[in-house]
């Protein structure tokens, strides 16, 4: 019984070690406003994943950093976010009906927010300068 405990002890600390690593990747100063335009949308059931053109370069929104609202192909947006390039997402046959299979696109990663107990990626239109979900930056 002494044995058992001491283990589930070593695997709560090691899973609550691995969580906190995770949660701490990105810090605050990692985030910054960008704004791109909405270039391809894949719907997949309730989740969405968008390609978003920044500067000419398109990269992968996962539904991971689902957004409070959904955009369409052509949306002018603004995100608070930071870009992880070193995350590169494979495009498939199956992704975008096959637009880009063979393609690796660089994550945007979203700062986020909690609603109704459902967490958010911040990103409204461009011009939704008032969006009671997007928190602006200082």
């Amino acid at each position: 019984m002494k044995k058992l405990g001491i283990f589930l002890i070593i695997v709560l600390t090691s899973l609550l070690f691995t969580i906190g690593t995770v949660i701490a990747e990105y810090e605050v100063e990692d985030f910054r406003e960008m704004t791109g335009i909405i270039v391809d949308k894949d719907v997949g059931g309730k989740s969405i994943d968008y390609l978003i053109e920044i500067n000419g370069t398109k990269y992968f929104l996962s539904s991971a950093d689902q957004p409070f609202e959904e955009f369409e192909v052509g949306d002018n947006v603004t995100m608070n976010g930071t870009i992880d390039e070193e995350n590169l997402e494979s495009c498939y046959n199956w992704d975008f009906d096959g637009r880009y299979d063979g393609e690796k696109f660089s994550h945007i990663v979203l700062n986020s927010i909690v609603e109704n107990h459902h967490r958010y990626g911040q990103m409204r239109l461009s011009c939704d300068v008032d969006n009671q979900y997007y928190k602006q930056i200082q």
